[in-house]
């Protein structure tokens, strides 16, 4: 041996494997890692400790902190609280007991989530509007019922109608937890003589409880950064959430303050769902084996038909009294859904001085046809983007077998999803809306629209190109390697193929995602990039309810239309043996 020192140098393969992730982090570098970053730096940076402690510990902490805090931490536990007890109830009686029904019901279930979170709210005011704040007259009010304030606005709404709206997603963890569960596990048990509420006190419940507090957790990480449920139900009576208070710093140029919020409005997210990945993300029961309703022998009795009867009024109230609220008030002539004085002026009338101030119809104004062709590039487009580049990525990971590259990009992937997305809509505003260097600014452009729609559907675009990679042998792609067949001719002739009808049913349902999404593109919106969203959010605050709640069942159609797509996709793939 010499004196010199010997280096170690990796591999050939190694070097590959180095070049090979270049792709890689260029997807992600401007689409997650640079945004991210900037909410950290900008937030922790953004002024001196003087900045920090008045916004904390300052005169003006109470209002511009720490109530917002508490309305939103009030806000979310009850949130999660009410969404993963209906949800998880429900599972229970759908998915494991002889209830009527339950093949016609489960449809209904994921309404009140495909449906926008700001339908919801404004079907809450068409109900229970009591004209003393809100200048107009909900359907109780005209039956002769004048609901109380604290029922028309404020933190109880907001509570309800978030947990209405995530109900599904604790309904749909349960029922997941409920298929894995191990049938013989359940049999022997009723073999030893144990009855069926025993099993389900003993043996079910407590192996329910990972996926109860995931839904939880889950829930309430998503109440907690909620934008236009509070937006709509609290702003009128000055009931303010850290969202709403995010949303007002910045449209009034305090964005000092407002990236201090921001910063700990996204602590408070990655904590709740950081810690639903690393307690439970992993989570296998002690069941593999699919079991099936007769095993577990759940039957209701004689209480079969009053629990049918409650749980079937429970889903279509929470699932049809919303469109209906939204569908009787947008033809309310005088604002009053019940006076019989209805009118298609707000869907297709020309302009009239005497109503709406000279507004026409929603389906002839050239904004609202404007909006809808942007609504539906956006969403296809981005959805698209999304799945192309993680089918590249996922494919890249397989590849080079687990590993610290593989592992990286995984976790930086599922970044977006644990951020609130009125948070990265301001992180791609801020970083993107003005000039860097010699590129030009994108504030106003589609192209800035298709990032943060491509950033924020990347985590579930992700989970369906591994999805559709598990069913692509490895030995396939071994085979045309070794024939010489290069990476993308491998790329081209085999992964796209065989993947192409999974990934689709994925953009079907992260197009449903996007086009409902108002928490992510309400700071990003500009009159020369109109989307149906911020139209109808726009169209509610600017006091025209009727052409809001138009707006909204027409992007309620839109997410069902696309729902049923994918369900008829996934039917047929599943006919076909896919």
């Amino acid at each position: 041996m010499t004196g010199r020192a010997m280096v170690l140098r990796p591999a050939p393969a190694a070097w590959g494997r180095y070049l090979g992730a270049l792709p890689t982090v260029a997807i992600l570098l401007p689409l997650v890692v640079l945004p991210v970053t900037w909410l950290i730096a900008r937030g922790i940076g953004v002024g001196t400790e003087y900045d920090w402690l008045e916004v904390v510990a300052g005169p003006l902490s109470v209002n511009l902190f720490w109530r917002p805090f508490a309305n939103s931490v009030l806000v979310a536990v009850g949130a999660a609280l009410l969404a993963t007890l209906l949800g998880g109830l429900l599972a229970l009686l759908f998915e494991r007991t002889d209830i009527a029904g339950a093949k016609w019901l489960r449809p209904f279930i994921a309404l009140p989530f495909l449906a926008p979170s700001f339908a919801l709210a404004m079907a809450w005011v068409a109900l229970f509007d009591n004209n003393r704040i809100g200048g107009s007259t909900g359907l109780l009010s005209a039956a002769g019922v004048t609901a109380d304030d604290g029922l028309a606005w404020g933190v109880a709404p907001i509570v309800l109608v978030l947990g209405l709206h995530y109900f599904p997603l604790a309904y749909f963890l349960v029922a997941a937890a409920l298929a894995r569960l191990s049938a013989a596990m359940v049999e022997s048990a009723a073999l030893a003589g144990a009855g069926q509420w025993a099993i389900l006190r003993t043996l079910i419940i407590p192996s329910l409880r990972p996926a109860f507090a995931a839904s939880a957790l889950i829930c309430f990480a998503e109440a907690i950064s909620n934008f236009s449920v509070p937006a709509i139900l609290g702003t009128p009576v000055r009931f303010f959430t850290l969202s709403t208070q995010l949303y007002r710093l910045l449209e009034s140029g305090q964005a000092f303050r407002g990236s201090l919020l921001l910063l700990l409005l996204t602590v408070f997210s990655l904590l709740c769902l950081t810690f639903v990945y690393r307690r439970w993300g992993g989570y296998q029961a002690p069941f593999a084996e699919r079991i099936k309703r007769p095993a577990l022998g759940f039957r209701l009795g004689r209480w079969r038909w009053p629990v049918t009867i409650a749980a079937g009024a429970c889903v279509l109230l929470v699932a049809l009294v919303p469109v209906l609220a939204l569908l009787l008030s947008s033809l309310a002539h005088d604002g009053n859904p019940l006076s019989g004085d209805w009118t298609l002026h707000y869907w297709i009338g020309a302009a009239d001085p005497l109503i709406a101030q000279g507004q026409k119809g929603v389906l002839r104004l050239a904004v609202v046809y404007e909006g809808l062709g942007v609504t539906l590039a956006f969403g296809l487009g981005a959805a698209l983007i999304a799945a192309l580049l993680a089918l590249y990525m996922a494919r890249w990971c397989r590849n080079n077998g687990p590993g610290l590259l593989p592992s990286l990009v995984n976790t930086t992937c599922l970044l977006p999803a644990m951020l609130p997305s009125i948070g990265l809509g301001a992180a791609f505003l801020a970083l993107y809306g003005g000039p860097i260097g010699p590129l030009p600014a994108l504030y106003g452009s589609f192209a800035l629209l298709i990032m943060v729609g491509v950033a924020a559907t990347l985590p579930y675009a992700m989970q369906s190109a591994y999805s559709a990679l598990a069913y692509i042998p490895t030995s396939m792609e071994e085979a045309a390697r070794v024939c010489g067949a290069s990476s993308r001719q491998r790329l081209q002739t085999i992964v796209l193929p065989l993947s192409l009808r999974a990934v689709s049913a994925g953009v079907v349902v992260n197009f449903s995602r996007l086009i409902r999404n108002l928490d992510l593109v309400i700071l990003i919106f500009t009159p020369m990039m109109p989307l149906l969203a911020v139209l109808a959010y726009r169209f509610s605050v600017d006091g025209f309810p009727q052409f809001a709640r138009a707006l909204a069942l027409i992007i309620l159609a839109l997410a069902v239309l696309a729902r049923l797509a994918a369900l008829r996709m996934q039917r047929v793939y599943e006919e076909r043996g896919l």
